[in-house]
């Protein structure tokens, strides 16, 4: 944002430069000649300011420019006096809004990337809440997976089955929680059954956790759900 507002107020400054170079050059043919260094100056800064966003330069007279960025008039010359907008990101760290308080949009720019990677949550509109969301997906999915896999007691019965991952204290696993169960970091021997005929040689339900590895799962809900592995 600190870029944006020094351009604009560069802009503006040099609308009054310019303006006053004219007048003081002006021919007695009565014709007019441009400073070009400083013409040159505000291409350049005008070059850089269209990265941001949709802009509009309107040329006035005296060598002056009216700007309008995102349609905002945001660069103004009128009489004698020059102006300028400014622009400011809100608390959340993602709105942006003029000095007047009206919302800012800028068009399509380097500052709409970037805005639709703080806030883009869907996959029409990916950003990092998205791939969050995505990422608290898989780690639920893996534990509910691994959670249903070794049983406390009979495997001949439903249930119910050791807990080999854990989240946060409330039960709710993502991405920034999902670990291994405090169950099984105290007890290696916790993913054995303790009934088991085979006794602690017996590897079947070690066997079946690494073959749920590569088989397919359903990650997430509704449109943007996804099928696929562990491992992928």
């Amino acid at each position: 944002m600190d870029d944006i507002n020094t351009k604009l107020q560069q802009l503006s400054e040099l609308n009054q430069t310019i303006a006053h170079e004219i007048f003081v050059n002006a021919d007695y043919d009565g014709v007019n000649y441009g400073p070009n260094d400083l013409l040159d100056q505000r291409n350049t800064i005008i070059d850089d300011l269209s990265r941001y966003g949709k802009l509009e330069v309107i040329s006035l007279d005296q060598g002056r420019i009216q700007v309008k960025l995102g349609g905002k008039l945001v660069v103004d010359a009128n009489g004698g006096s020059c102006s300028n907008e400014s622009i400011r990101i809100g608390l959340d760290g993602t709105t942006l809004s003029w000095g007047d308080g009206t919302a800012a949009n800028l068009g399509a720019g380097a500052i709409r990337g970037f805005e639709d990677m703080l806030t883009g949550s869907n996959s029409l509109n990916v950003g990092i809440p998205y791939y969050e969301r995505k990422l608290d997906e898989f780690a639920q999915t893996m534990a509910n997976v691994f959670n249903s896999m070794v049983h406390e007691d009979d495997p001949d019965k439903p249930g119910p089955f050791k807990t080999l991952i854990q989240g946060d204290f409330n039960g709710k696993v993502s991405a920034g929680s999902i670990r291994i169960s405090d169950l099984w970091t105290k007890d290696s021997s916790y993913i054995i059954r303790k009934k088991n005929p085979d006794g602690d040689l017996d590897n079947e339900d070690i066997l079946a956790m690494k073959a749920a590895l590569e088989k397919d799962f359903e990650f997430g809900d509704g449109s943007d759900k996804f099928t696929g592995t562990f491992s992928e």
